[in-house]
């Protein structure tokens, strides 16, 4: 008919439901980064993994996750949004569906990296849909905090609700259950932002040698790295901290990393409205600051509350800044944000969640002490934000 053909030629992709498909993006991203390692103990026995297996199982969507976020800006310029997000989430899907019928280790693996290229591709795509298409002005800082903080409400989910499903449902029915919602997120994302495909172009290439030249590029790099890359570092190695430092049993400490989590949520949406009252790059260098003090504090704290506090002022450094640094970088950069850009100042934060528990578990190792762990971060910490420091005027004047 002909109305209805003009309908959907003139359908437009409003602020408000960029910024509802960009939040359900980035709470699926953090659900399902998340949604084996409450139950890893099930596919253990079902599988028969051993320890090294299990280690592969749950590093594994984090590998290809990184490794996407470092290509995906270029699938971005060159497809447009539309495409990558769409096909993240069929990605997804499909990868739910493999670990739907895994019954080998291989399988289960393949499945959790075929996932990683989803998430990865769906983080980043999400991340430009905020900047590019949910408005502009002081808000931005907000909605870039809500987008980070709905991935916490992803991982507090599956910690919650992951072992209540298998108790009741068993592996299949579970994860048949996340298969169905992603198939119904897929429908969503590939009909609402249909709207960008009609007026989409790719965007002019800037050559990687000029992004690393940039010294905005690298700043925005130091930022996200010492407070996101931190912050996953620090969840790796958080029960294993509480259980064997302060001899905090399963319960305790799993309850206290689900409401660390939780307040990393508050923590980012807090900052994202902190943010437009004080001042984006305010915020970024005390936040920053803070990093530094909080994870040298961590060498001394001797009880388990003390150092729940200790964490809990960590947690909230690292995660205050996040809509913060967003919202800058889109601002910071003539055209706005280019795939490639964003790609770029996310991928040293993935590079320390590998690097830094690694370290930690290298110092741990030599020192038997969980408090010293901390000590390599804290310095590496203060090396980086002398750096911002010290750049900070030169390299944000442009977004006065």
């Amino acid at each position: 008919m002909p109305g209805t053909h003009t309908a959907t030629a003139e359908r437009r992709l409003t602020p408000g439901f960029a910024l509802f498909v960009a939040c359900l993006t980035s709470f699926f991203v953090g659900f399902l980064l998340s949604n084996v390692a409450p139950v890893i103990g099930v596919a253990e026995r079902r599988l028969g993994l051993s320890a090294a297996q299990v280690g592969w199982v749950l590093s594994a969507m984090l590998l290809s996750h990184s490794v996407l976020l470092l290509i995906g800006g270029e699938f971005i310029d060159r497809w447009g949004l539309w495409k990558v997000l769409g096909t993240a989430f069929s990605v997804l899907t499909i990868g739910s569906l493999v670990q739907v019928m895994a019954a080998s280790f291989g399988v289960l693996l393949i499945a959790r990296l075929i996932m990683g290229i989803g998430s990865g591709l769906g983080f980043l795509a999400g991340l430009q849909l905020v900047g590019q298409h949910t408005g502009g002005g002081p808000r931005q800082s907000f909605r870039q905090g809500l987008y980070g903080g709905m991935n916490h409400v992803g991982i507090v989910m599956a910690m919650l609700a992951l072992p209540a499903g298998l108790a009741g449902l068993g592996w299949a029915g579970t994860y048949s259950i996340v298969t169905a919602l992603l198939i119904v997120a897929a429908g969503i994302v590939w009909w609402g932002l249909h709207p960008l495909a009609r007026n989409f172009s790719p965007t002019t290439h800037i050559p990687w040698r000029e992004i690393l030249r940039d010294r905005r590029s690298w700043w925005f790099c130091l930022a996200h790295a010492m407070t996101f890359g931190f912050y996953l570092s620090l969840v790796s190695w958080l029960v294993k901290y509480l259980r064997g430092a302060y001899g905090a049993d399963v319960a305790l400490a799993t309850a206290i990393s689900t409401g660390l989590t939780t307040w990393a949520f508050l923590s980012r949406m807090g900052g994202g409205y902190l943010a437009g009252l004080v001042g984006e790059k305010r915020l970024v260098m005390w936040a920053t600051a803070g990093v530094v003090v909080t994870f040298a504090l961590m060498v001394l704290w001797g009880a388990l509350w003390p150092a729940v506090a200790g964490l809990a002022l960590a947690v909230l450094a690292v995660n205050l800044p996040f809509g913060a640094i967003f919202a800058l970088a889109g601002r910071s950069f003539p055209g706005g944000m280019t795939g490639r850009r964003l790609s770029f100042i996310l991928t040293p934060a993935s590079i320390l969640a590998f690097v830094l528990p690694v370290v930690y578990g290298y110092v741990l190792e030599g020192t038997h002490s969980y408090g010293m762990g901390f000590l390599p971060w804290a310095v590496l910490g203060g090396l980086m934000f002398l750096v911002l420091l010290l750049q900070q005027s030169s390299v944000l004047r442009t977004t006065e």
